[in-house]
């Protein structure tokens, strides 16, 4: 009985790390290493899925680079580790690690798929078309490869092989929604181009409000409310002397790197989303994207001022923020479900109208302006940097 304790427990932490459950995977994971101590290196691995998976960024991070500096690697960890740092938005990380795996088993169709996926985030769009391109020499009936080469082909320009491409994972992967997705922008630019009409989709559209936290996203969710549009929110977090018109957060946004099978409810209204959380949302919807922006140093300082802290920000912060907005920016053109726009906080506040307009055309809807207008109060805009160019 005991011989069989460690075996099943294995099969309990992987059915569990699966179902994303990730406070019965730890308690599986450590019941495993109590029955067997030697398991605690082997399931380093597992234990920074789990990480990821409560949201320790940080911590996952610490054993990755841990790993990563191993020599003697199998070619299945290299692979995962790779995984893992793509969570990150690290694609020279990922992309080394993915290498790594290719050198050990070039034969591996997913090891070339994983490194077009890399270059392509990458921008280095020829690389990732002659990875894919091998990875469907080598398995050619492969959905994910065939749908990396249309993106390639249509970044490229190359539109009819694209959407050749996009069609072929789509037949051979009829769930992949976002090669259906592909294949209906394609061919609503089509249509647009000749007879400039406007195409319905055959999916359900979500409207996102995203930004760094300071960003101006509750300004934005203050001027759809405005406007009358239904908001997903649930009043849980209360108006304070930092946002005194309101949050418009909806709690379960929090958890939705954990699960994300409530999001139906957002079904044709606004839901508030912060940046890092962006890359959570399923592939089975359409998303309006509106990014809040504004300056790292006036986001810094007021998440300084309200919560108490008198150090200055550290330079490392700055740069992760940076880098969230660029990778959300990349991100969202490599997702056929996703159109973005950037709103910039301090020209929402010096020229609402402007503004306004801009969110309504992209919306592609009769929205009051008037009304959007008036929920912008231009004295809540504290810690204003200035910066002077000749």
């Amino acid at each position: 009985e005991d011989e069989r304790k460690v075996p099943f427990l294995v099969d309990l932490l992987q059915l569990t790390l699966k179902q994303n459950r990730f406070e019965d995977a730890r308690k599986h994971l450590y019941h495993l290493r109590r029955e067997d101590p030697k398991s605690i290196k082997k399931t380093r691995l597992v234990e920074a899925k789990i990480l990821l998976g409560e949201g320790k960024y940080s911590e996952t991070e610490k054993i990755l680079e841990e790993l990563s500096s191993s020599r003697n690697l199998a070619d299945s960890v290299c692979f995962e580790l790779g995984k893992l740092y793509m969570n990150f938005n690290k694609f020279e990380s990922a992309l080394k690690q993915f290498q790594r795996a290719l050198d050990l088993k070039p034969e591996k169709a997913k090891y070339h798929q994983s490194i077009a996926t890399c270059y392509l985030r990458l921008d280095k769009v020829e690389l990732a078309l002659d990875h894919a391109l091998t990875s469907i020499d080598l398995v050619r009936y492969f959905p994910a490869a065939h749908y990396t080469i249309g993106q390639a082909l249509e970044r490229l320009g190359d539109i009819e092989n694209a959407k050749k491409a996009y069609a072929t994972a789509e037949k051979l992967r009829p769930t992949m929604v976002r090669a259906k997705m592909a294949v209906e922008n394609l061919s609503k630019t089509d249509v647009q181009t000749e007879s400039k009409e406007d195409v319905s989709s055959d999916f359900p559209e979500i409207i996102i409000v995203s930004g760094l936290p300071r960003s101006g996203t509750s300004m934005m969710m203050q001027m759809l409310d405005g406007a009358e549009l239904p908001i997903l929110t649930d009043g849980l977090r209360k108006k304070d002397s930092n946002n005194p018109k309101g949050y418009f957060e909806y709690e379960k946004v929090k958890s939705l790197h954990k699960s994300n099978d409530w999001l139906a409810e957002g079904e044709g209204k606004v839901i508030k989303v912060i940046v890092q959380l962006i890359k959570y949302l399923p592939k089975e919807f359409r998303y309006k994207i509106i990014l809040m922006t504004r300056s790292i140093d006036e986001i810094l300082e007021s998440q300084r001022i309200m919560i108490g802290k008198r150090t200055p920000p550290k330079l490392e912060i700055k740069r992760s923020f940076e880098k969230e907005i660029n990778s959300v920016e990349k991100w969202s053109r490599l997702e056929p479900g996703v159109e973005l726009i950037k709103i910039a906080y301090r020209d929402t506040i010096n020229h609402p109208q402007d503004q306004a307009e801009k969110v309504a055309e992209f919306l592609n809807r009769d929205l009051d302006i008037e009304k959007m207008v008036d929920a912008v109060d231009s004295t809540l805009y504290h810690n204003r940097i200035y910066k002077f160019e000749l």
